[in-house]
């Protein structure tokens, strides 16, 4: 085989791994690295034949639109030629089975260790997107809980406010009325006002 055909064969074989990595995606995780994908794979039909429908749902057939409007905002019409190419190509994991097969026996011993090194790294690299993927979720959910304990503290906040302002104008009443009061007595005590005794009182003096 042409060195240039060993170098074609070990990057489909490398673009198979990159599939396998990206089907543990959900499929918005899918649709937003699917770009960066597209620039590591050297065939747009390739990639997407790994990634046949019973490994990933978005590349079934209901699912092209989405893959067209990431072409056409990436620039690659030119991409779009494949994507009907694979619409029309069977898509079964016993034959991407056995494709897979074929080239891993006709792998040299040292680029299958390459390519096996590289497959557990995307492993990692996917399972640490997932993770990450999971925190920042999180995060968001923990951000929304916060806005929603500062917007309660606000609303605290303003009827301590509220609840304040009504024991001072309760605290000045109480003020005034006491005050009113002290005047009372003085203009009592000035007067020298004697209570009338009872009538009981009268009628026994009269007696």
């Amino acid at each position: 085989m042409s060195g240039k055909g060993r170098a074609e064969q070990l990057q489909d074989a490398l673009t198979f791994a990159l599939a396998q990595a990206f089907s543990k995606l959900t499929a918005e995780e899918f649709v937003a690295k699917f770009p960066r994908a597209l620039k590591s794979s050297s065939s747009t039909v390739r990639f997407l034949s790994h990634l046949h429908d019973s490994v990933h749902p978005l590349v079934a057939a209901n699912c092209q639109a989405e893959l067209r409007v990431i072409l056409k905002e990436m620039k690659l019409e030119d991409k779009l030629a494949e994507l009907d190419d694979y619409a029309e190509m069977p898509h079964k994991s016993e034959v991407a089975s056995v494709e897979w097969q074929e080239q891993e026996t006709s792998l040299a011993p040292h680029e299958m260790a390459r390519l096996r090194r590289i497959q557990a790294k995307l492993r990692e690299l996917a399972e640490l997107d997932r993770v990450i993927s999971e925190e920042s979720r999180a995060a968001d959910e923990l951000e929304v809980d916060l806005a929603h304990a500062k917007e309660t503290m606000a609303k605290l906040e303003q009827a301590i406010e509220s609840s304040q302002a009504f024991v001072d104008d309760l605290a000045a009443s109480v003020a005034s009325l006491a005050s009113t009061n002290e005047i009372a007595l003085s203009i009592m005590a000035d007067m020298e006002v004697i209570p009338s005794p009872p009538a009981s009182s009268r009628a026994t003096t009269s007696a």
